[in-house]
């Protein structure tokens, strides 16, 4: 588990949770992990927001992929925290909207207007 609770001297900074569940909830070739965001951590309520993560288990020469929500994508900020989560266990994680933030605006060459 890798938690990053934010500086205390700037009020309402989340706290990041990274953790993996256990290996008999993976599916073949990927592993589950739970990235869950505490909004307001001073809050003993705030259970916070949790995402599912996949992780590639394959060999890999280089970063890892992971998979994540859209939802997760857009909350950048969020986003870049998992990044640090996974450099936290020594894992070099690929999360494709870090390193192509505009895939969703891109055109196929096959727009379905025959040309």
């Amino acid at each position: 588990m890798a938690i990053r609770a934010q500086s205390a001297v700037l009020p309402g900074q989340p706290t990041f949770v990274l953790r993996r569940l256990d290996a008999g909830s993976d599916i073949p070739g990927a592993a589950t992990w739970d990235f869950t965001v505490i909004a307001n951590p001073s809050d003993s309520a705030d259970e916070g927001t949790t995402f599912v993560v996949t992780v590639s288990t394959g060999d890999h020469t280089g970063a890892v992929p992971v998979q994540v929500s859209e939802e997760l994508e857009n909350e950048r900020a969020w986003y870049q925290q998992l990044e640090y989560g996974f450099h936290a266990f020594g894992i070099t994680p690929f999360l494709t909207a870090i390193h192509d933030p505009d895939r969703h605006r891109k055109r196929t060459t096959d727009d379905g207007y025959g040309g």
